[in-house]
């Protein structure tokens, strides 16, 4: 694997945009899509900005293809585990949501029902009225 395709690997696995990436380093969007697609020569520079964005990433790794992607400092499987609870909580508010909807559907209908029997009510208490009238005359 080489350099080029390490960094589209970090890429995918970080889940980093070129787009994002590109507005940290103060680069075109061009500059990056070359990197990932091995256009240009990677030299130090680009190498030292890479392992700045990402200081968990593994020198060795990235530059020979040798080691773990990641070291073992903590720090991504904080991150992972900060995303797993994230998606744990956006599932469970997205379910408290379908429940607020399904819900509210409910309300809905009791609304509408009621308003039907207060119609009937009404049509009751007028006819009543009117036989009251009727009887009084």
């Amino acid at each position: 694997m080489s350099i080029n395709q390490r960094f589209n690997k970090v890429l995918e696995t970080t889940g980093t945009s070129q787009t994002k990436l590109a507005k940290a380093w103060g680069v075109t969007k061009q500059q990056v899509n070359n990197l990932a697609r091995g256009t240009n020569p990677v030299g130090l520079k680009i190498v030292k900005q890479i392992l700045d964005y990402w200081p968990s990433l593994n020198a060795n790794w990235f530059i020979n293809g040798t080691g773990e992607m990641w070291l073992k400092d903590g720090r991504l499987e904080k991150v992972n585990e900060d995303a797993g609870s994230y998606n744990s909580k956006y599932n469970e508010l997205q379910k408290i949501r379908n429940e607020n909807i399904e819900l509210l559907r409910e309300i809905n209908q009791l609304h509408k029902k009621n308003l039907e029997l207060s119609e009937k009510y009404q049509k009751l208490f007028e006819k009543l009225l009117d036989e009251k009238e009727k009887k009084e005359c």
